[in-house]
């Protein structure tokens, strides 16, 4: 495909009023054509996995990736087959780097990303682009969060897309250029993050079984967490677990027992009272409120 044939997009045609910031989902197919756009735009790979075609390069993608591209990149996503029971789905978040520059003369933004995103690709230069993978669940959260406030626009919603875009900068930031000068008393830090946040929903899983698959003491993980957090390890750990509760009985019509299982808790009496003690109502409570609202 020549380049003049690609499709421009503008950022005009996608913002609403008032607006600075555009977020969708969407399941990718081979109807879409490889296209440029006068905007930045970030993708994350919500559910399956494909190819993400990039100017010349063919890059795999699956759920969990992370693309960064400036102003000027040609690409298009494309599922590994032509099936609709297959689907490559794509959160993208897309903005006009002057917004970030504005933000930029009041808000201490990471320079080194925002250099990046200045750039612009064109016939002189070859295709930029960037990409991490979500191992923490941060990514998910944030475009989770991103796409349920803008298609909901509730009071005070453009705030805090503009609050959610800063700290999706930081974190990319943080992935993409860290140099690991700030984290070499604690390398393993992140990563006990991320086995807490995946063995969760495991009733039996304790700090001796992540101190043990990390081949470390149980004392380390534990100065690590009280250094870091500002809690014990099963003080955070119930907090992901009643974290993850509360997003189920939001999101799904599960019975509240189940909810609790899938959470790391086979005593529904224990989980219904820790429950409360951490969000002030019942689980049912918490349920019909959120449901009402």
């Amino acid at each position: 495909m020549r380049k003049s044939s690609f499709v421009i997009m503008q950022i005009d045609s996608l913002l609403n009023p008032n607006e600075s910031i555009f977020v969708n989902r969407i399941a990718e197919s081979f109807e879409t054509p490889q296209h440029g756009h006068d905007f930045v735009e970030i993708n994350y790979v919500a559910e399956g996995r494909g190819f993400h075609y990039i100017g010349e390069d063919r890059v795999a993608a699956e759920k969990g990736d992370v693309f960064v591209l400036p102003v000027g990149t040609t690409h298009v996503f494309r599922p590994t087959a032509v099936s609709s029971k297959e689907p490559i789905v794509i959160y993208n978040c897309v903005f006009h780097p002057r917004t970030i520059e504005q933000w930029s003369e009041s808000i201490p933004l990471p320079q080194r990303l925002l250099e990046y995103l200045s750039l612009r690709s064109d016939e002189n230069s070859p295709p930029s682009w960037l990409k991490t993978t979500d191992n923490s669940g941060d990514f998910a959260l944030l475009f989770t969060g991103l796409y349920s406030e803008y298609i909901r626009k509730a009071d005070g919603y453009r705030a805090i897309l503009c609050g959610k875009l800063l700290e999706l900068l930081g974190l990319l930031d943080r992935q993409l250029f860290s140099t690991g000068e700030a984290c070499n008393q604690d390398p393993l830090f992140e990563e006990m993050l991320s086995i807490v946040h995946k063995r969760c929903g495991e009733s039996q899983f304790t700090i001796g079984k992540l101190a043990g698959q990390l081949n470390v003491s149980t004392g380390y993980v534990q100065r690590m967490f009280r250094r870091y957090c500002g809690v014990t390890f099963l003080t955070y750990l119930q907090n992901v677990r009643i974290d993850r509760s509360c997003r189920l009985l939001r999101e799904t019509s599960f019975k509240i027992p189940y909810i609790a299982e899938l959470s790391g808790y086979q005593d529904p009496k224990f989980f219904h009272g820790i429950f409360k003690r951490k969000t002030g109502s019942t689980p049912h409570q918490y349920r019909l409120k959120h449901r009402q609202s």
